[in-house]
């Protein structure tokens, strides 16, 4: 561990082990806090994805692991203090059983829609899309999504990683075990419509609903944006396509033996999009891998997050966006990687997990920091658009006494910083909420 986290880890870890809720803090601001959340039963409860809510609010998605073994998808709402409003687990009030929540998005004036995997112990695991009102009751039957052998017709599991809102629908991806029947995963997109949940077949072919991508690797999807390109050449007039699909994830490199950062664009009907196409990003370092953990947006660039992995972890950061003139010139590809991308520093032994944008010129990440293999505590960061780590940061929540895990952030209005992820206190794991002020702090 880098010298500095250490520094770190000493001067903040103590202060937050002596101070779990704010009613510690003189004076305190009752706005920042530090909660934990049960789910529907009494086992663990994990923490997968948090937005803020239109009303000023927070809503988890994520899943309880009950005393029985099985496990069901969970959504937690909160106000701004993070005073719970209401929780239900899919057993209980959503009609989906044996359940995991992955990622959750809000329809304007409609309600949530949050996605997951389903196992109900006789299919292969499927994606399940639930959608409820801004009081949490379910207004129409889940959807499924199937994925079939495209040859022998055989269903095949797949598993969602995250669902956003596009200009067409609710653009859907994962990663599904081969289509074709050969070895490994292949990546998945698929569009529905956000009022009906229904699929949105996608011309020409008015039967397709998901698409495959990938080949026989190891393909981990971590997200995907719908582009609508606005940018046309000065030059030329020549308009970009009016909309594209973008997704991002880590393959399995057959002939390195290791996992990278790659990127996949596809037109409106999904096919391969010109200047984008199926790559890698960047590739590993000889014995490295880089594991793609989330992707968001900043305008016209995606940024993702994961870990390179060579003697330790460090975080690794990827920026991509697109060239300012098109068609670019030859070599110029479409779209590029921006400075700033590859390993944060410094960042021994920290995983990263999720992003939030702040403000066009201010990104907040999280992480895990790895003390020990038993032991590992939440890191918070803020960086500018140059992607390098802005004064105070970064800071460090947790416990010696037990073991936090972040998962996702997200930024509200007035700049309040909320991270969502599992603690475990022993011997049972609950959902971890904090929220502090813009540069972290809990107090003022």
């Amino acid at each position: 561990m880098s010298r500095l986290l250490l520094i770190i880890f000493s001067a903040l870890t103590l202060g937050l082990s002596s101070c779990d809720t704010t009613s510690n803090v003189k004076p305190r601001n009752e706005d920042y806090f530090i909660k934990f959340y049960g789910g529907v039963n009494a086992g663990n409860q994990f923490a997968n994805d948090i937005i803020a809510t239109s009303d000023g609010g927070l809503l988890i998605a994520g899943t309880s692991e009950n005393n029985d073994g099985t496990k069901e998808l969970i959504l937690i709402k909160t106000d701004a203090k993070g005073t719970q409003e209401w929780i239900y687990g899919a057993g209980q009030d959503l009609g989906i059983l044996k359940s995991q929540g992955k990622s959750v998005i809000e329809i304007p004036n409609v309600g949530y829609v949050v996605g997951g995997i389903t196992n109900d112990g006789i299919n292969p695991e499927r994606s399940v899309l639930i959608k409820v009102d801004f009081n949490g009751n379910k207004l129409i039957d889940p959807l499924k999504i199937i994925t079939k052998d495209t040859i022998a017709n055989i269903e095949h599991a797949n598993r969602l990683s995250k669902i956003t809102n596009g200009h067409s629908g609710i653009l859907v991806s994962g990663e599904t075990d081969h289509p074709s029947g050969g070895a490994g995963l292949n990546g998945f997109i698929g569009l529905v419509d956000e009022q009906l949940l229904t699929p949105i077949a996608v011309p020409p072919n008015s039967s397709l609903f998901i698409h495959y991508f990938g080949s026989d690797s190891e393909d981990k999807v971590t997200g995907a944006y719908e582009i609508v390109d606005t940018i046309n050449s000065i030059t030329t007039g020549i308009g970009r396509d009016a909309s594209r699909f973008l997704i991002f994830g880590s393959t399995d490199v057959k002939t390195t033996g290791e996992f990278d950062f790659y990127y996949a664009g596809f037109t409106k009907s999904f096919g391969p999009s010109p200047g984008i196409g199926v790559s890698t990003i960047v590739r590993g370092w000889d014995g490295s891998n880089e594991f793609s953990n989330y992707l968001t947006r900043l305008d016209d660039t995606y940024l993702m997050i994961g870990e390179f992995n060579n003697s330790n972890s460090q975080i690794f950061l990827v920026g991509w966006n697109i060239n300012p003139t098109y068609p670019p010139a030859p070599p110029s590809p479409d779209w590029k990687t921006i400075p700033g991308s590859g390993r944060i520093s410094p960042s021994d032994n920290v995983i990263g997990k999720g992003l939030s944008i702040q403000n066009p010129s201010r990104i907040n990440l999280v992480g895990d920091v790895k003390f020990s293999i038993d032991h590992t505590e939440i890191f918070l960061a803020g960086m500018g658009k140059n992607l390098s780590i802005n004064s105070p940061w970064p800071k460090i929540y947790g416990a010696t006494a037990s073991t936090y895990s972040a998962s996702a952030v997200t930024t509200l209005a007035d700049g309040s910083i909320v991270v969502a992820g599992t603690a475990d206190l022993q011997p049972i794991k609950k959902i971890i909420v904090i929220k502090t002020g813009p540069d972290g702090q809990m107090s003022f």
